[in-house]
């Protein structure tokens, strides 16, 4: 993939909300589970996170890790997601969800996932290949949510995703060029991403984005919690000077009052110490919207800062590095 058609990946993004993902061996998914587990790693993962934000509620409880948690059972729904399908980690737990009888659904671009899926006749969401795994999160979040709708745990979501698909079109050019404009603030600078707790995944999120596409370090925290702790760290001018930091507040106008006054007082203080930010304001007509526009502005942002340092958005050397050695 070239820098080009990595950028036509990102301006395709609302796309991944409206195209039907087919869902095999439907017949499979009940409606009696008791608990809904989901098994990924990396970018797979990133669409659980932002469905628990979006339901605000704590439903899919995500396991990143090898191995199984020890409340799964055959009243687990279990969610393994693996764009690649080869994804060591997923398949081990795949392995031993199959053991313990939970109900697997794979969602997956191909791979040993898919073989798995075939060999033991279980329920399989086939996404479509050819992008990054953090550059597919429309396509898990709808098909989590066509799943979580067909095993009764949510109302049917076409229509929003349908109307999500489309504003978001109809956003794309304000969008990415707000995430241009803010990696030009934010080169040469380490990224600091910081939000209210409600809106954490969305945070990390910009983390990882900026860590893998723009290959720089980055970090998140939430208010009101940073400010008990993280805060603190820049109080030392001698530390400050060690490395340069640019905070990005994403900011809802909707949060609690308290929370919104910590903003500007936070910002206000770490710019009295030197520290530089930029407030990007949440848009949206309703949370969907909120949510994935923001998501969709810091995949620009880490493109645009791609683009300035030099650095091929798309490849994660180090960590097929990683892969190979271990």
């Amino acid at each position: 993939m070239t820098k080009t058609s990595f950028l036509a990946a990102l301006r395709d993004y609302p796309n991944q909300f409206a195209r039907d993902i087919q869902l095999a061996q439907t017949e499979k998914i009940k409606r009696d589970y008791e608990n809904v587990i989901a098994a990924g790693m990396g970018g797979s993962a990133l669409a659980s996170d932002f469905l628990n934000t979006f339901l605000k509620k704590p439903l899919i409880a995500t396991h990143r890790n090898y191995g199984l948690p020890e409340n799964v059972s055959n009243k687990t729904l279990f969610l393994a997601l693996s764009y690649s399908g080869n994804t060591e980690e997923t398949l081990s737990a795949v392995k031993q969800a199959i053991k313990k009888r939970a109900q697997v659904v794979c969602i997956t671009s191909g791979g040993k996932l898919e073989q798995t899926a075939l060999r033991e006749k279980l329920p399989l969401a086939k996404i479509p290949t050819g992008l990054q795994p953090r550059c597919a999160t429309g396509y898990f979040f709808s098909t989590l949510l066509k799943i979580l709708h067909k095993a009764g745990f949510t109302r049917d979501y076409s229509r929003d995703l349908n109307a999500l698909s489309k504003k978001l079109k109809e956003r794309r050019e304000e969008i990415e060029e707000q995430g241009a404009r803010l990696a030009r603030k934010l080169y040469g600078a380490i990224p600091l991403v910081y939000s209210s707790s409600e809106w954490w995944s969305v945070a990390r999120a910009w983390k990882i984005k900026f860590n893998e596409n723009a290959k720089t370090p980055s970090f998140y925290a939430v208010l009101p919690e940073l400010n008990h702790n993280e805060l603190a760290g820049f109080s030392e001018k001698r530390d400050r000077a060690l490395a340069r930091f640019r905070i990005v507040f994403l900011r809802d106008a909707a949060s609690n009052a308290r929370v919104l006054k910590r903003f500007t007082v936070t910002r206000e203080l770490l710019q009295k110490l030197g520290v530089e930010s930029s407030v990007v304001e949440m848009k949206g007509g309703n949370a969907l919207e909120k949510l994935f526009s923001t998501v969709w502005l810091g995949d620009f942002a880490a493109f645009h800062l791609a683009l300035l340092r030099g650095v091929d958005p798309e490849r994660v050397e180090i960590v097929e590095l990683l892969k190979k050695k271990i």
